[in-house]
């Protein structure tokens, strides 16, 4: 079980107000070699599990319209934020909110807004998406991390990170 205290924008969080669910499927998937997603019920109660490769989860269309409204956490094998195109399926397909396991036990939370996700965000070929797009390829994660900030701040996206281990 991870620690009890974490850190919120430079503020220390009690990481007791996180599900005891969610912290637990972060701890078990944090240090895997391939990507899984945890679909949980907005109570937190694990509604699928599904496990990928070393970078991709292949959902069904099926799949992918069941995560509407739904709460979704999954880990990313080698650190890094959400990846352009985990912005453009939780815009796509409504997430409410994705949260993203890294080895070095970084958890990112992205929310929906209040009014829905941008239509902007859908699209990988959309300007935002691609200058995301562009960083990550480049391999500058942390120009990568300050423009996902900026479009969250633009699109009154909720972002932050909070460290478990």
């Amino acid at each position: 079980m991870p620690s009890l205290l974490g850190w919120r924008n430079d503020k220390i969080v009690r990481l007791d107000k996180f599900h005891p669910n969610l912290l637990n499927e972060a701890t078990r998937i944090m240090n895997q070699s391939w990507e899984t997603l945890v679909v949980f019920a907005p109570n937190f109660e694990i509604w699928n599990t599904k496990e990928g490769t070393k970078d991709e989860i292949h959902l069904s269309v099926k799949e992918r319209h069941q995560l509407r409204d739904q709460y979704i956490l999954h880990n990313h094998p080698i650190p890094g934020p959400f990846s352009p195109k985990d912005i453009s399926i939780c815009a796509t397909y409504g997430i409410a909110r994705a949260y993203l396991i890294e080895p070095n036990g970084m958890l990112s939370v992205m929310e929906k807004p209040t009014k829905g996700w941008p239509k902007q965000l859908m699209f990988l070929s959309e300007d935002p998406m691609m200058d995301l797009y562009m960083l990550a390829m480049s391999g500058d994660l942390e120009g990568y991390d300050l423009q996902l900030e900026r479009i969250a701040y633009e699109f009154k996206i909720e972002y932050w990170k909070v460290k478990i281990q």
